[in-house]
């Protein structure tokens, strides 16, 4: 009966550790350092030094309505037609949406690049997917819209799961560019867990969860922005993009998420592209659909 008791107290911790562990993959994973993430865009020639040092720029702190400082850095241009923010992946910082600006700014828009919570210069502790980030997004977008201009919103990967998810509490955005999103995080996680870690969902995923719950205040299932943008009641125009090779967020996503969303909506998936590459593997293309997206929706490209 003591071996018994003994082998499984010895489980209990074994599975309480385990647990704790993909918890802390999902929620505290480590992020790239500012100066890291800079270089690698850098190194990737997606971040020309001389030409980021030529752009007019304004450093921009707000607070957090959970209590930590935001950090951004505006990029204006004369006679701007409103604001596009642009929200960047996991782990990275605001130089990872660097290689965008010139998809809005050259047809007369304003970019406001910033840091997610636990990124960069950011502030906040764990990374919630767009649980808490969607409100750090729409403390964005009400200083942007103080300023008495159009907003926008454009995310890549995890930054366009927040855009997606801040939906609803925006009704005035004028629309969203969804690059890479997942459609659901349990989906998500699920994947990754059958795919990278070779294990079935069933006690991880679980374990994972109440842990998560206990450490960061969420449930896995509270981060959804399918079914955000499913009952959304405005009529804002996104549009999805995808590499169709995407083996880390699976392409499906975003084409369910199309697929879903009963307001203005355009989808393009980049031909063997991966994660995060859409339009790094076809500019040109990439930036004719965004084009065409804006002006379809009353937007067209005025080039400044």
């Amino acid at each position: 009966m003591l071996i018994a008791s003994l082998v499984f107290c010895l489980l209990l911790i074994a599975c309480f550790a385990a647990g704790w562990y993909f918890s802390d993959q999902v929620i505290a994973v480590r992020s790239f350092t500012v100066e890291e993430t800079y270089q690698c865009e850098v190194d990737c020639g997606k971040l020309v030094p001389a030409n980021w040092e030529a752009l007019p720029r304004q450093e921009v702190r707000v607070a957090s309505p959970f209590g930590y400082e935001l950090y951004g850095i505006f990029i204006p241009v004369k006679s701007a037609r409103g604001t596009v923010i642009i929200t960047h992946g996991i782990t990275f910082s605001l130089y990872g949406s660097v290689k965008y600006i010139d998809l809005f700014r050259m047809c007369g828009w304003n970019v406001l690049l910033y840091d997610h919570r636990a990124h960069g210069h950011s502030g906040g502790h764990f990374k919630t997917y767009g649980f808490y980030e969607k409100d750090d997004l729409k403390v964005w977008t009400d200083w942007a819209s103080s300023r008495g201009e159009v907003v926008a919103v454009m995310g890549e990967s995890y930054g366009a799961a927040v855009a997606l998810q801040a939906a609803p509490l925006i009704p005035e955005i004028a629309f969203i560019v969804a690059d890479c999103a997942f459609s659901d995080l349990p989906s998500l996680l699920k994947y990754h867990l059958k795919y990278n870690y070779h294990l079935p969902a069933f006690p991880l995923y679980h374990l994972s969860n109440l842990i998560t719950r206990l450490r960061a205040g969420f449930f896995y299932e509270q981060v959804n922005p399918l079914k955000a943008i499913a009952t959304l009641t405005t009529q804002t125009p996104i549009l999805f993009t995808h590499g169709e090779r995407d083996d880390f967020t699976p392409t499906q996503m975003s084409i369910n998420m199309y697929n879903a969303y009963p307001g203005p909506k355009r989808l393009y998936l980049s031909p063997g592209a991966g994660h995060g590459l859409a339009f790094w593997t076809h500019p040109v293309k990439y930036t004719e659909q965004v084009g065409e997206f804006l002006q379809e929706n009353g937007f067209a490209c005025v080039r400044n």
